[in-house]
């Protein structure tokens, strides 16, 4: 078969038309994680592991959000179900309680 000057083979494009998003095959252990979220980085960044729901960490996440004094963002990092799993855990609590912090938004008024 040769290949044609417009690069198609047959009836079939090469690549796709200008402007044209190619889909990709989704990998299960890539599908699901996204740097840009807040959860999955948090997940690293603690080395959270996967018997923690996501679910949790979003809640304790917007537990802290709710917050806008320091000292109220911190209680509420301490008092979420991930600050007690974090407690449980027995590291440098106060070191993870505010990473937690830094990953969850300010409250805006």
């Amino acid at each position: 078969m040769s290949m044609k000057s417009n690069e198609q083979v047959g009836d079939q494009p090469l690549s796709p038309p200008t402007g044209a998003s190619r889909a990709l095959p989704a990998d299960d252990h890539l599908a699901d994680h996204d740097d840009n979220d807040p959860v999955s980085q948090l997940r690293e960044r603690l080395e959270i592991p996967e018997t923690i729901p996501d679910v949790t960490i979003a809640a304790s996440l917007a537990a802290v959000s709710a917050k806008g004094e320091q000292r109220e963002r911190w209680l509420a990092a301490f008092t979420s179900p991930l600050g007690k799993w974090l407690a449980m855990r027995g590291t440098d609590l106060n070191t993870a309680l505010n990473v937690v912090i830094s990953f969850a938004p300010k409250a805006t008024s």
